[in-house]
This record gives structure tokens, sequence and C-alpha cells, in this order.
């Protein structure tokens, strides 16, 4: 919000099994609070090597121009956590590439209530130090990177041995996430929501005051003290796919939001293959789009190829090879988008009460979290998507695959359930629903995400 970019955790150094090397490509990477916090300044920010200004964590500057609960003392002219009451959520900080907003550190208690009262949102990380559940790294050395490392395609590398010169907590893998751990005294699972509040990316679905609906945020992580807690900003992968983009305004605009429709498409050639000729165009698209994509010799004739392919839904990108007929000259190529899908459409047909019609189907378009443990208890948002019901009409009946939901409540758009999964069902994908009454005359309207909730 005031310019300064925020950083992930990491300084650049890994451990290549040998030693350290800048920007190198080992499983164990260092974490820059621990290791560079005595270079940060008082605003908690400081300079990587070709001059960005940035943040690796809790930016106090940030936060306390923006009014989230930070003071600055007019003597020392240094910031620190306020001692006050906190009473109100934090703002938004600034924006990830995947879109997805960073708040401070305080947020509503209860993700999907905004009456909860606000209070500190709680890392999913454990250092691995034997408490918690999890590994104790000084008795075994760092042989084995977390689950969560090896998710993230992580190659399994041993790292040093914990000693003095390189202690527990120099690396980010040094840190296990609770929700791959079991606690000792009961033998059960942590849950998320209950024993911690955000995911291994750092964030959670919630209500904020800017997204009353509901949104996948990022949350700065402190300790009760108010110092920097791991993973600090976000974690090591975004939740999303970041096809973001640094915007540069030569105006006074003010940029809330580009994408969508508003994303500027652009389409380049990649590659040329010498050996057959073959040419590979790439372009990025919006989100339900269909193109064409033509060629030319002379560009004044052209030839539209015998694909016309639709955009990658998740990828926003559009791909083509194209084999020419051999020639001297050179070849071009144009992409033209043609049409752009209706967003999240719904489904309509005749309803058999009362010889009425009317919808009788439509979608969800969002199911979070989109999976959940056997043997646990789970609670979704479920978002419908396209024509959704009068504010006054509240959902009778929501299923998880065989699962009959309860304490169903809904705010806009957004339908919150409770679901307890067996430990004995089936692992797999299944069929989200909810079912709200339909108008008089007409059957109940049911919207549903096939394979929308995936059992682990």
């Amino acid at each position: 919000m005031d310019g300064v970019t925020l950083f992930d955790g990491r300084d650049g150094q890994t451990w290549n099994g040998s030693g350290e090397s800048p920007m190198g490509t080992g499983s164990w990477e260092r974490d820059a609070w621990i290791n560079e916090g005595v270079t940060f300044d008082p605003a908690q920010a400081h300079q990587e090597n070709s001059g960005t200004y940035h943040y690796h964590a809790n930016p106090l500057a940030l936060r306390h121009l923006l009014g989230d609960h930070v003071d600055l003392d007019p003597t020392t002219r240094l910031y620190r956590e306020s001692t006050a009451p906190i009473t109100k959520h934090s703002p938004i900080l600034g924006w990830m590439r995947d879109g997805a907003p960073i708040y401070g550190p305080y947020g509503y208690g209860s993700a999907l209530d905004s009456h909860s009262a606000v209070r500190r949102i709680r890392s999913g990380y454990q250092l691995r130090n034997g408490t918690r559940g999890a590994d104790n790294l000084t008795t075994s050395g760092r042989v084995a990177i977390p689950a969560w490392a090896t998710r993230l395609r992580f190659a399994a590398q041993t790292g040093p041995a914990v000693s003095v010169t390189y202690p527990l907590g120099r690396y980010m893998q040094d840190n296990a996430y609770l929700g791959d751990l079991i606690k000792a005294a009961t033998g059960a699972a942590y849950v998320l929501g209950t024993d911690f509040d955000l995911d291994e990316y750092n964030g959670r679905f919630g209500v904020t005051p800017e997204f009353p609906e509901g949104v996948y945020a990022y949350f700065i992580t402190n300790d009760e003290a108010g110092s920097p807690y791991f993973p600090y900003i976000i974690g090591r992968a975004f939740h999303g796919a970041p096809t973001g983009v640094a915007a540069t305004l030569t105006g006074s605009e003010t940029l809330h939001f580009d994408g969508g429709t508003n994303l500027v498409e652009q389409a380049a050639v990649t590659e040329v293959n010498p050996d057959n000729g073959e040419v590979t165009v790439v372009w990025s698209s919006l989100e339900g789009g269909t193109y064409r994509v033509e060629s030319s010799g002379n560009l004044e004739s052209w030839t539209v190829l015998a694909a016309t392919p639709a955009a990658a839904q998740s990828a926003q990108t559009g791909v083509i090879i194209d084999a020419p007929v051999p020639h001297t000259g050179q070849n071009f190529y144009r992409v033209t988008r043609t049409t752009v899908a209706e967003y999240d459409a719904t489904g309509g047909g005749a309803g058999n009460g009362g010889g009425g019609g009317g919808p009788v189907g439509g979608v969800l378009a969002r199911v979070l979290p989109p999976e959940g443990t056997r043997g646990t208890t789970v609670t979704l948002a479920l978002t419908v998507g396209g024509v959704v019901p009068p504010a006054n009409v509240a959902p009778t009946f929501a299923s998880l695959g065989g699962i009959t939901g309860t304490n169903l409540r809904r705010n806009g758009s957004v339908v919150t359930a409770t679901f307890v999964l067996p430990a004995n069902s089936a692992a797999g994908a299944v069929t989200v629903r909810v079912v709200f009454p339909g108008p008089p005359g007409m059957d109940a309207v049911t919207f549903s995400l096939v394979d929308g909730f995936t059992v682990r």
C-alpha cells in the first residue's frame, strides 16, 4: 500500500550439500528473519543487492501508516507493537501475485463470523524441536525435510548438523506444519481452525471488513510478544496461481484490481523448431475466452489454423503448435479473442409443482477448504454462483457426498455448513450440494459442484 515490496521468508542462501551458497537450489533455505534480522532498519525492512527496499517479516512502518495496532515512540522514533487492547481487524497491507490480499496479524477469531472477537491470527507452523508432536532436529540432525516441503516438490537432501554454527531455526525447513503433526497426549491430529488458524501457505478463507462474503487471504504472523513468527508473510508457495504482475501508473489513478475481462492479452511466438519448422504460439487469455489463431506469409491473406482452442481455465494461458508449409520467407501469426463465456452459468428447466417453470439447478463457484481428513469435522464455505436466491431465502439442505451437513448459515452468496467425516469413509473426490427452496409452484434449487471436495 505504500510501494514497498513484501518478500517471503527466504534470504537467498541455501545449503548445497557442502556449504551455503547464494541463490542455490538446495532443500534447506535460510530464514531471512533469523539470519539477516540484524540488517533490518527500525521499519523492519532492508535492501537487497539490486537495491530493492523490502520487508521479510512484520512490516512495522507500513502497519503504523495504516493504523494497525503499532505505536511510534516520539522520542526514540522506534516502532513497537501497541500494548493497548486489540479493537479492530487488521487492514490490507498489499496484494500477492496470485490476487489474494495480505492482512496484518489481527483478524476475526472465528474465520467465518465477523461478530467474533478480533485476536492475533495463529501461524500453522512449529519449530522442529521435539514439542507439539514435531521431530527433534537437535537429536536427529537435519536428515529429512518436513512433509510440507516434500509436497512442494523439494528434493530430499541431508542438511548440515544442528550445531552452534548452524543452529535450529537457521533454515525454513527447520519448521514443521502443524497439520502434519499428531498430539502426543491424545493421539489426535491438530485441526486447522481450532488448534491453529493458517494453512501451510500462511492464509485462510474467511470474512474480512473488505470481503464480508469471504475471501482467501494471507496474514502477517507474530508470536504472543509481537515478534515475527515463521512463515512471517507467506509460506513457501502461493495458494493460487501467481499470474499477477506489477502495474506501472503514469498518472494519479488508483488501481484496485486488474484482471478478468480487464486483463491485457498478449501473444508471442516462443519457439521455432529448426528440425521440422514447428512454431509454438503462446498467449495470455481471459478465463472462459475462446480464440482464433491465424497465420500468414504476407500479412495480407490469412489462414485459420485447424485448432481454435479455448483458454486454459486454470493457467489462463493458450498454446498452439503450427507446422507451416516450408517457405523461404517469413511467417506471421495473430490471435483474436472470439467469445467470452458467461461466468458461473446456472442451469434451467421446468418445475413440476403447480405447472410452473423455473430454475432447477445451479453451480457452486467455490468450496473452501477443498479437502479434509477422515475422522475429523470440517466447516465448509460454499459460494453460490450464477443466480443467487433472494437474501431472505435460507438453505434447507447441504451434503458432502452422502454426508448431510449441519449448522447451515448464509451470508450473501456464501453458505457455511459443518460435516463430520467418518474415519471409515472412502477417500477421494465427492460432490458438494446446497439446496434452497424454490419459488411458489417451482422445484427446489440445488447448487452443486462435482468432485468439489476431496476426502483424504
